[in-house]
């Protein structure tokens, strides 16, 4: 089951990014976002911002929909905890 708050926050982070998508869901493909590769570093440094997370290049190629990206932020959390980047 999709976490709804975290997918909230990641959409909210998309269209801040001026993605183009009327309705963006945990089923939308990554590459139904239309971001060029500036727009999808952007968006990924302002998740790894965010969510306190980090996200290696060998993760994020490897996400075909917004569930897997929520799914990983998910269990990010539950196993390092929301501590903030500078503490690691």
């Amino acid at each position: 089951m999709v976490d709804q708050e975290i997918l909230k926050e990641l959409i909210s982070i998309l269209k801040s990014n001026r993605c183009p998508l009327e309705k963006i869901d945990a089923e939308t493909r990554i590459e139904d976002l239309e971001l060029d590769s500036v727009g999808l570093t952007k968006v990924l440094m302002d998740l790894e911002d965010h969510f306190s997370i980090l996200v290696t290049d060998q993760t994020w190629v490897k996400w075909q929909d917004l569930g897997e990206v929520v799914e990983y932020i998910s269990n990010y959390r539950k196993e390092f905890g929301q501590m903030n980047l500078t503490e690691m």
